[in-house]
């Protein structure tokens, strides 16, 4: 087989090797023959998502793999005053729990838990920042499930104070969104942003604002950062 004729087949196949062999007339990749009826053994299926994080099936300008969130991935809340506001991130449950709605806030830092261990949830706040600052979520590894990211909004908070931003593996803005006003002297109220699913990897934008305070539509809840309540 032509060499060019079986980059184009391996190109096809969406696969990719550092070694090719021909052997009579046909390509070997792996174990298996390309070229005939028996496809490559080693051969990854690639993952394809909209820009809005839906998965899809056929790659074009719309349906690109590096629009997919995969771990670890960042979501980024920024803000540039000095109003505190905080992170915080409902998860999973992991396999074998029930409890209500876990969650995981602003205090669930490496200084003070067991956040970069390999323990559930896999997510760790860089700080609990006081603002001006930034709070950076890093979500490590991914579990079957809905996770919903939400904001404490300080007490009277211009609208666009603070900005959420969703950064793919390779630290690519996926999504941003601005923050609504909180007009309200005297209550932290509620920002939810928006909504992944584990398992599909789809992001949903929520962008609601709740006049609420936390844990606004979910309570009870569970704190579920190992060594934060």
């Amino acid at each position: 087989m032509d060499s060019s004729r079986f980059d184009w087949i391996i190109r096809s196949l969406g696969a990719t090797t550092g070694r090719r062999t021909l052997i009579q007339g046909a390509a070997v990749f792996g174990t298996a023959v390309v070229g005939g009826a028996i496809l490559p053994d080693v051969a990854e299926a690639k993952i394809l998502c909209r820009k809005n994080g839906a998965s899809c099936k056929k790659k074009s300008k719309k349906c690109r793999a590096e629009f997919c969130l995969k771990a670890p991935f960042t979501i980024e809340a920024r803000w540039n005053s000095g109003n505190d506001h905080d992170t915080i991130l409902f998860v999973p449950n992991e396999e074998g729990s029930n409890d209500p709605s876990p969650y995981i806030w602003s205090a669930c830092t490496p200084g003070v838990t067991d956040c970069e261990e390999e323990v559930y949830p896999y997510i760790c706040v860089n700080k609990d920042a006081l603002g001006p600052g930034d709070e950076i979520t890093t979500v490590r590894r991914l579990l079957a499930g809905r996770y919903e990211h939400w904001i404490e909004l300080w007490p009277e908070a211009p609208r666009d104070d603070l900005e959420v931003i969703l950064r793919n593996a390779s630290g690519r803005i996926v999504r941003s969104w601005s923050s609504p006003e909180n007009s309200d002297d005297q209550k932290q109220l509620g920002w939810h942003v928006f909504d992944f699913d584990g398992a599909s990897r789809r992001i949903t934008s929520v962008n609601k604002f709740v006049n609420a305070e936390f844990p606004w539509n979910h309570n009870p809840s569970t704190g579920a950062c190992p060594g934060v309540p």
